[in-house]
């Protein structure tokens, strides 16, 4: 698994930061929304849109 970067993990749970979730298509297309509620846990995971009762998260490296 790739692990976050200890500067990138700092920004990314650092409250003052804007975040933005950006994804590629398979066409290739670019998707991204400014998601206020984005961090880090530890340095091999990411959380987006935390909610108390549900929380979305994935390993930092690419399931196939």
């Amino acid at each position: 698994m790739v692990k976050i970067p200890d500067e990138v993990f700092n920004s990314i749970n650092n409250e003052k930061n804007s975040k933005i979730m950006a994804t590629v298509g398979t066409n290739g297309a670019p998707h991204a929304i400014q998601a206020g509620s984005i961090a880090a846990p530890s340095n091999e995971m990411m959380i987006v849109g935390a909610n108390p009762d549900r929380v979305v998260s994935w390993p930092t490296e690419p399931t196939r």
